[in-house]
């Protein structure tokens, strides 16, 4: 990680104190309608939502899988459903498109560096899952992510309904834009299931001759342009180091507005820069804690959805709200009050006539759990 700290201290400057929160605002339509409403209320509403938009993903999943029947594209990971078959429902995949060949930094050489920074933060793997190894290549020559189609493709071709991070280049003479297709990470009011921006723009000389490097407008660490030539640092480091902390940025967000309130993936890179490298970074607000219920059911009922369970939601008290799955040999109703997930959920076992109340331990209980999970060691 030494090389990552490095380039933040150097390169990253005051943007590397910054930690996204426009995240969490881009929820605030929905909340006040959501403190008003009941838990149960709430609950349904995020069950409608979550089967509307399972509905729509697999429609879109279905037209892709045609299109390359018939016109047998070259996919980029050679096999469709390569990762489908073998993604986590709950940890996000950060998956990188090699670059194109016919420039420089051409090949896998930045996602490689990507993958370098990313497994150097020892909290990484407990929140995230690197897809490497995912790309073919003919002759020699890597096949990439062609476009932000190409990567809403992939998105609901191998990750229908999970969280992703995908990253893909497009070169523009000696210039190189990243862009970032964000899969079912964040909330979307309009019910969307993922979107796409820039990440940044890359190149040896300012544009027009006057601009050095300039982050973006947005509060995720973005950049309008990096001028490689001005860095101290090689090229592709540079570049592999802002895809990186952009990746650790949006994961911390992620599962802050998860329940998860410091996952601390960008605390271990900061705590390694000198402190006059830096802006001081603000104390990120946790979510009210009505929103992250909001969401969590939303993602929650979600995973059970596409792990092919069929989940229902009844009031179970005034301010307890159950989710009732059906398994072969018994019924499970997991109970959830509004603090969920910073506690856990009440279980409760049905089988024939008899009935088992689970109460799970609090002290070993922690937020990034999920209520899949416990479905699952039910079975």
């Amino acid at each position: 990680m030494e090389w990552l700290v490095a380039i933040i201290t150097s390169v990253l400057g005051g943007l590397a104190g910054k930690i996204p929160e426009l995240i969490i605002d881009r929820a605030g339509e929905r909340r006040a309608a959501a403190e008003r409403a009941s838990l149960d209320s709430v609950a349904e509403q995020r069950l409608a939502a979550t089967l509307q938009a399972h509905s729509r993903e697999q429609y879109e999943r279905g037209l892709f899988l045609e299109r390359y029947r018939l016109q047998n594209a070259h996919y980029p990971l050679g096999v469709v459903g390569r990762l489908h078959r073998t993604t986590s429902n709950s940890l996000p995949s950060v998956l990188v498109s090699p670059v194109a060949p016919g420039g420089k930094l051409a090949g896998h050489r930045i996602p490689g560096l990507v993958h370098e920074a990313l497994r150097g933060v020892t909290a990484f793997p407990r929140f995230a899952k690197l897809r490497t190894g995912s790309f073919v290549s003919d002759n020699g020559v890597p096949r990439t992510i062609t476009g932000s189609v190409g990567a809403e493709e992939i998105a609901a071709l191998e990750f229908p309904g999970r969280p992703a991070i995908i990253l893909y280049f497009e070169r523009d003479g000696d210039r190189l834009s990243v862009f970032a297709f964000l899969n079912a990470l964040f909330p979307a009011v309009d019910g969307a299931s993922g979107f796409g921006l820039r990440v940044a723009t890359f190149g040896w000389d300012p544009p027009l001759g006057t601009m050095h490097s300039r982050p973006g407008d947005g509060d995720l660490p973005t950049w309008q342009y990096v001028d490689l030539s001005a860095a101290p640092q090689p090229a592709d480091r540079v570049v592999a180091a802002v895809l990186a902390w952009f990746v650790l940025a949006c994961l911390d967000q992620h599962w802050r507005i998860r329940g998860v309130h410091d996952p601390g993936l960008l605390d271990e890179v900061l705590r390694a820069v000198p402190d006059a490298a830096v802006a001081p970074a603000a104390a990120v607000p946790a979510p009210p804690a009505g929103e992250v219920f909001g969401y969590r059911m939303e993602t929650e009922l979600g995973e059970l959805i596409h792990a092919g369970y069929a989940p229902e939601i009844a009031a179970f008290t005034d301010s307890q709200v159950a989710v009732i799955v059906e398994l072969e040999e018994c019924q499970v109703a997991l109970v959830v009050s509004a603090a969920y997930p910073a506690e856990p959920p009440l279980v409760l076992v049905q089988s024939g006539a008899e009935g088992e109340c689970l109460d799970l331990d609090a002290s070993g209980w922690s937020p990034d759990r999920t209520l899949l999970e416990i479905v699952e060691s039910l079975r």
